[in-house]
């Protein structure tokens, strides 16, 4: 079976993300509402969930991680969390950090790996508690829009979304 093959017919690679070793990385002092044209990456919305999940107190902190590839893929139907974290296995998550890094990579809503047209990029993450939820970004009002959702929770994905993983 090839890279962009999959089993299920629920996701199809598009393509991969490098990043660079990230330091110590405290979530609060990075994700602020920042539209400015100097901003490291343009954030125009952080939804009450995200703020809530790793923002709040003194916000999630993650240690000092290597360089990693990152792989984006797309749904090729509608869905909800579990089949795309059963689908991805033990590549389903990734870091905080390494999701700042991704739209740090597209601050301005240049073109890129990650969507900038109106869909969301996907991508599961553990909160300060181990809690896993699909952290999402989608661009629009001159910055990234993020949210936090459960992955129990009986939202859908759409087809033509995108699901970033290891």
């Amino acid at each position: 079976m090839s890279e962009t093959q999959v089993k299920s017919g629920l996701l199809e690679v598009v393509t991969t993300i490098s990043l660079p070793p990230t330091p110590k990385f405290v979530a609060i002092d990075n994700f602020k509402v920042n539209t400015a044209r100097r901003a490291p990456v343009k954030i125009s919305y952080l939804s009450d969930n995200f703020t809530t999940r790793f923002l709040a107190g003194e916000g999630k902190t993650e240690e000092p991680a290597d360089a990693v590839e990152l792989t984006v893929r797309k749904l090729l139907k509608n869905s909800l969390d579990k089949p795309i974290t059963d689908e991805l296995g033990d590549k389903t998550e990734t870091t905080l950090a390494q999701f700042y890094e991704a739209l740090r990579l597209q601050r301005g809503g240049k073109k890129g790996a990650l969507l900038t047209d109106g869909w969301w990029n996907i991508f599961y993450i553990r909160d300060a508690e181990g809690t896993l939820w699909a952290v999402n970004a989608v661009w629009g009002g001159g910055g990234w829009s993020l949210n936090a959702d459960s992955v129990a929770g009986p939202g859908s994905w759409f087809r033509g979304d995108q699901v970033v993983s290891r």
